[in-house]
């Protein structure tokens, strides 16, 4: 089942004249600052400060009427105001090191009122009130419940989300509803811009789909829930095949039995992921029905993909688990045409996924290993070696006993039962700061019994669905940690977008960081070798972000193994080791 996904930035429905992107930053993004950021110094704690929303010159409890215009201001103070029809707390730690003042910008997403602009800027010092406001006048379209969608970012970079409900044409004073939402953000510098953001959220038939960054858009995606599962569940299943693939002339399986992949195997890969692709994002964005606006935020994103002659960061933020992005094809897929590896977004740019967070909850999106040590947990199913007769799961825990034993920073711990992995993510106290799984995983959907609560992971002795974790490790209980969760799925049972539907809600609703995923099963070997290519890149302080990229073009080109797509990131793209682990 797909979770809700946040909208936001909404301006005409028009994308005709969005532009070129750039190589680097978004228009108007100063560079990142020159200074190294794995020595960026730890932020002084931030006074409390919240953004009041404000019918200006309207009592709060008044209600609106329609076809009469107000005008709606965002702004930032030390007080909750009693003019405020709604005030959130403002999310602490968004100004860089070296920030005295920032521009914050508002966008505003509704289908109930007229607005003069789709966002605003507002000027914000590092304590004290916000220097200016985001003006907005708005026009309630009709009576009854009137929905407005406040998003704010900085520079491209998610930060908050505000929903506010009016009750328009009310006979009562009645008092305006809201839900905040946000995630884990970045502090110390390391709120970066970012190019291009991006969402879906369900609406009244079908999808409203939303872009942002240097400019904004909306349309309408007429897919249902169930259309969009099942094309997405396809795409899975494309990947799948690639993975069970056997040669008929040697009788191998080109991608299991070896990192190397033959050219011919290759070229197989190629042509099965493009197509299973292409069909996803025509599907998205040009399938019959999908109106001229739905056509131009696909050609925006595949001008974006294709045009950049640098790396772009794109941000999706999510409730749940978001549509493959990375396995997206957007050249031409077509009997025939020329295919490339570079037309797959994910072989191209960065792609964060981000877990919205409900509670609010705050992450510095650096990983500190000096307060004292760097406490990394190894999660395993040590059956694996016996049931293949191969040494994947003592490769990896050799590897680890070696840099625990080359760097007096790193603590490890193991775990490989059932409840020793219950025990911990019931107690407050566990300090994980990374969770590495590596275990068969079982997907369960809604008509599997016991639903999607079914899913599970399964350890040495035994598996612990997502159902008993609720039971047995709530997520009212917080993990101190606050950890990366890398689950290494290796040759498991068919996995579906509901595993991680349910897991990934789970872990930050325990206080993790971010989810480390896959989108089908993976082969022993190859998730035995990614994983450690990526923790050695990793604890040397290279982004998150960075490290997938950087895999998946390194495995494609030495090995012409384009299996890193099965990886996708719900994380911020900025996680890293702080400072790195080296020497």
């Amino acid at each position: 089942m797909l979770g809700d996904v946040a909208a936001v930035a909404i301006g005409t429905p028009d994308l005709t004249t969005l532009g070129r992107p750039r190589a680097a930053a978004p228009v108007g993004a100063e560079p990142p600052p020159a200074a190294d950021a794995q020595t960026a110094p730890s932020p002084t704690p931030a006074e409390q400060r919240f953004v009041n929303v404000e019918v200006e010159g309207v009592d709060p409890g008044t209600p609106l009427t329609a076809n009469q215009w107000y005008e709606l201001s965002f702004d930032v103070d030390i007080e909750r105001r009693q003019s405020a029809v709604v005030t959130e707390v403002l999310p602490p730690d968004v100004f860089s090191a070296d920030e005295n003042e920032i521009t914050l910008t508002v966008q505003l997403d509704t289908s109930d009122f007229k607005t003069s602009d789709p966002s605003r800027n507002f000027l914000l010092r590092r304590e004290g009130k916000s220097l200016t406001k985001a003006r907005f006048d708005i026009l309630p379209l009709h009576n009854g419940p009137s929905h407005l969608k406040a998003t704010i970012h900085k520079s491209g970079n998610f930060i908050q989300q505000i929903d506010l409900t009016f009750d328009v044409g009310a006979e009562s004073a009645t008092r305006v509803t809201s839900t905040t939402r946000g995630r884990s953000i970045s502090s110390a510098g390391l709120l970066q811009p970012r190019d291009v953001g991006f969402s879906m959220s369900p609406a009244a038939g079908g999808y409203e789909c939303t872009v942002w960054g240097a400019v904004s858009g909306r349309a309408k995606i007429p897919l249902q829930p169930a259309e969009l599962a099942s094309a997405i569940d396809a795409a899975r299943q494309a990947m799948l095949g690639v993975v069970m693939y056997q040669n008929a002339n040697t009788g191998t399986y080109a991608f299991q039995e070896a990192i190397k992949v033959e050219p011919p195997d290759g070229e197989l890969a190629l042509n099965t992921l493009a197509r299973a692709g292409a069909r996803l994002f025509q599907k998205l964005f040009f399938a019959p029905g999908a109106g001229a606006d739905a056509n131009n935020v696909g050609e925006f994103l595949r001008r974006m993909v294709l045009d950049s002659r640098g790396t772009l960061t794109l941000q999706v933020l999510a409730d749940g688990t978001s549509i493959p992005w990375g396995m997206l094809y957007v050249g031409d897929a077509s009997a025939g045409a020329k295919l490339s590896w570079d037309h797959f977004i994910g072989m191209r740019h960065v792609i964060e996924q981000i877990p919205l967070q409900p509670k609010l909850m705050v992450s510095d999106p650096a990983i500190r290993s000096n307060t004292p040590r760097l406490s990394v947990s190894l999660n395993l199913n040590d059956t694996i070696d016996t049931q293949m007769q191969a040494s994947f799961v003592a490769d990896q825990v050799a590897f680890w006993k070696k840099l625990e034993a080359s760097h007096d920073r790193l603590q490890l711990k193991s775990r490989s039962k059932r409840n020793e992995l219950t025990g911990a993510l019931a107690d407050a106290s566990t300090d994980d700061q990374i969770a590495y799984f590596y275990c068969h995983a079982e997907s369960a959907n809604l008509a599997t019994a016991g639903g999607p609560d079914a899913s599970q992971l399964i350890l040495s002795d035994d598996a612990v669905s997502l159902g008993d974790l609720n039971l047995d490790a709530p997520t009212t209980t917080q993990l101190a940690g606050n950890p990366l969760v890398f689950i290494n799925a290796c040759e498991s049972a068919q996995m579906s977008s509901a595993f991680y539907d349910g897991f990934v809600p789970y872990f930050m609703a325990k206080g993790a960081r971010g989810v480390v995923g896959t989108e089908c099963n993976t082969p022993a070997l190859f998730a035995t070798v990614w994983a450690q290519r990526f923790f050695e890149r990793f604890l040397e302080g290279e982004s998150l972000g960075e490290v997938f990229l950087g895999l998946r073009k390194e495995f494609l080109e030495q090995h012409g193994n384009p299996l890193g797509l099965i990886y996708a990131v719900h994380c911020d793209g900025d996680t890293r080791v702080q400072p790195a682990l080296s020497g």
